[in-house]
């Protein structure tokens, strides 16, 4: 942790002394209250009420020569493995981006996911997932390609063109990335190399917009690699594939958004006793309406997973919410979501899934 605030305060001394440095700062504070009512009461969810709370702040530094910006991109984020979420270096022109460092992959990045009016990152590592023990059950928490995460990688994307971008990103691998338990091999939680791929459309005319994108991710070696961040869940692979794709759709008021993603894995592997495998689908779809300061929306997830690897059967999710979103002023929300979720384990017994519906009433700050 010492070396995380040494770095945030390396940071602030940056910003209050170099003004030869443009820079540019953000981020958010979210906080919620929820009661949930699950079937199964288990060890890891006996209190039906919660309270959740997450912070984000992410810092720029740039300055250009002549036709090159050359700069850095710093995130931080309390609910992150590290305090330090992203970190990396970019050179940009009017016609690409090049960026390296620890960050997400250019197909996650230019991912088009569903309207949410909520606060709940629904279909986006969605904090409905710590709301509630799923027990057996192996989901996937996001349509978009957010494996390897927050690894070190290489990506290049171009500046919009008629709408178009394409980009692609170059994983070298990751050793005991995301943190290590010093019980298991050397090799536990890592991948031995990857890389992405994207491609995406967006066309706004002020009263109709639409935005599409399409993903590929691909990573060889995985040894009992966390690929999931809503979890402490890990596979095993020789192969890993993924496809994404979203589309929203929009006239006026009203917004329409359908995503999906598929994850093939090439002989998914037990080790230590982990048997765990994601492979299978995720689709969401939304329906989202703004009026003046008050958003609303409509919105489900389907998951459908090989779960454990010595079974035949699947693994289902199903996540419904409805929530709607008061700004009281810009930056500053009101929002209230109420909804329902169904994990069943490959065994269809109710005592290895979760089944119950929630409330949650919260505020997000972005600034």
């Amino acid at each position: 942790m010492l070396k995380y605030i040494t770095t945030l305060l390396i940071t602030i001394f940056t910003i209050t002394s170099a003004n030869a440095l443009d820079h540019k700062y953000g981020g958010f504070v979210t906080a919620f209250g929820a009661y949930t009512d699950p079937d199964q009461i288990t060890q890891e969810q006996e209190d039906k009420k919660d309270f959740i709370a997450d912070s984000e702040a992410w810092l720029i530094l740039k300055q250009k020569f002549g036709i090159l910006t050359l700069g850095g991109y710093i995130q931080l984020e309390t609910e992150a493995d590290s305090a330090l979420k992203e970190g990396y270096l970019f050179v940009q022109t009017e016609m690409l981006r090049i960026e390296a460092g620890r960050t997400k992959n250019i197909a996650e990045k230019l991912h088009i996911a569903i309207p949410d009016a909520s606060g709940m990152r629904f279909n986006r590592k969605g904090y409905v997932y710590k709301m509630f023990d799923y027990q057996n059950v192996t989901p996937v928490s996001s349509t978009a390609l957010t494996t390897d995460e927050h690894t070190q990688k290489v990506s290049i994307v171009t500046a919009p063109y008629y709408g178009f971008q394409i980009g692609g990103s170059y994983i070298p691998g990751s050793y005991n990335g995301g943190g290590a338990d010093l019980d298991r091999t050397k090799d536990f939680n890592t991948f031995k190399n990857g890389y992405a791929g994207t491609l995406r459309y967006t066309y706004d005319n002020g009263y109709r917009n639409f935005a599409w994108s399409a993903g590929y991710l691909e990573l060889n070696g995985m040894n009992e690699f966390r690929s999931d961040p809503i979890g402490y869940l890990y596979f095993s692979s020789d192969r890993r594939q993924e496809y994404s794709s979203g589309i929203n759709v929009g006239w006026g008021n009203i917004t329409l958004g359908l995503s999906g993603r598929i994850i093939k894995e090439t002989d998914p592997i037990a080790v230590d006793g982990i048997t765990n495998s994601q492979d299978g689908f995720t689709v969401a779809a939304g329906m989202g309406y703004n009026f003046l300061k008050t958003s609303t929306t409509l919105s489900y997830q389907k998951t459908e997973t090989e779960g454990d690897v010595t079974n035949e059967e699947i693994d289902t999710t199903e996540i419904f919410q409805f929530s709607t979103k008061y700004t009281a002023k810009k930056g500053f929300d009101i929002w209230t979501a109420i909804g329902q979720v169904n994990f069943i384990d490959e065994t269809k017994l109710p005592e290895n899934g979760q089944k119950g519906m929630f409330w949650s009433v919260g505020t997000t700050l972005t600034f």
